[in-house]
């Protein structure tokens, strides 16, 4: 359905009847009628339209990846380039030849380790040395990204490896549609994390390089970008809680720890934790356990 049809729909009864029907699945989906359940949602920042509609969620900062990775420490010069490419999303395709145009531009000896499940219209070219991998270990899959450069990443697991090793990091999830009506799939990652890096002081050129690729613009010049630019080189992001979360909220491992904590102490059981979760994640106002913004 095009946004144009869409708005025509806004206020009929049509609209209010599709919008009951999806509330009403999305609670029996999550499970949010279950008295003995926590149903967690972490992300970079609360949203309160979401908590106005689905009261029974539990907002959170992040959870973070668990040990803590080792952090990035950068390359020397001359020293071939690694960029590891997490390639998930069925529309990677559209950006692959692109993406070898700014390696490539580099002009710098660049290693791309290439995890896809399908095949990619990608092979190596001038200075650029192509690897195709499928399902690895962990212990491989972390020694892939021990020796990063650069990330290319899709999804909030790969997403928050990479900021949690502090590695110059692209985000692709996909985009729908062509042309003009190209758009990203499940943008609410991306939208979230902006507004985020923007607190943590990331320079502007970063914001705006990791926007624009997430829709499959300038993928080339951002690309090239983050591999030779000091902006990208320079900084680095880091774990922390997220600001807008009640206090005791801003990190999702937190929470958890919390919640068991406080259900073994429970007198009346599960529910009665589930309750103080819900109740106390809506309580707004700054995170007291700290942040960067």
């Amino acid at each position: 359905m095009t946004s144009r049809a869409r708005v025509a729909r806004r206020g009929t009864d049509a609209a209010r009847r599709d919008i009951a029907s999806f509330r009403a699945l999305y609670r029996k989906f999550r499970s949010f009628d279950r008295p003995n359940l926590v149903p967690l949602f972490p992300g970079f920042r609360p949203s309160p339209g979401f908590a106005r509609e689905f009261p029974e969620s539990v907002q959170s900062g992040p959870l973070w990846p668990w040990p803590k990775a080792p952090r990035y420490r950068g390359r020397r010069s001359g020293v071939e380039r690694h960029v590891v490419w997490y390639a998930g999303p069925s529309s990677s395709e559209r950006i692959a030849g692109r993406l070898l145009d700014g390696l490539e531009a580099t002009r710098l000896a660049v290693r791309l380790t290439v995890r896809s499940a399908r095949p990619l219209p990608i092979a190596s070219r001038g200075t650029v040395r192509v690897e195709t991998v499928g399902s690895l270990s962990p212990r491989h899959w972390t020694a892939v990204w021990r020796s990063a450069d650069l990330v290319i990443v899709s999804g909030s697991r790969s997403l928050l490896e990479a900021i949690d090793r502090g590695v110059p990091f692209l985000y692709f999830n996909g985009v729908l549609g062509v042309g003009r009506r190209t758009r990203r799939h499940r943008p609410e990652k991306i939208a979230g994390l902006l507004p985020w890096l923007r607190a943590e002081h990331a320079p502007l050129e970063v914001r705006r390089g990791l926007a624009a690729f997430a829709r499959a613009h300038r993928v080339a010049e951002v690309s090239r970008d983050a591999l030779l630019r000091p902006a990208w080189r320079s900084w680095s992001p880091r774990r922390t809680r997220s600001s807008g979360y009640p206090e005791g909220f801003g990190d999702a491992g937190e929470v958890a720890v919390t919640l068991a904590r406080r259900l073994a102490a429970a007198a009346s059981g599960a529910s009665e934790v589930v309750a103080w979760a819900r109740r106390a994640s809506r309580h707004r106002g700054s995170d007291a356990a700290g942040s960067k913004a």
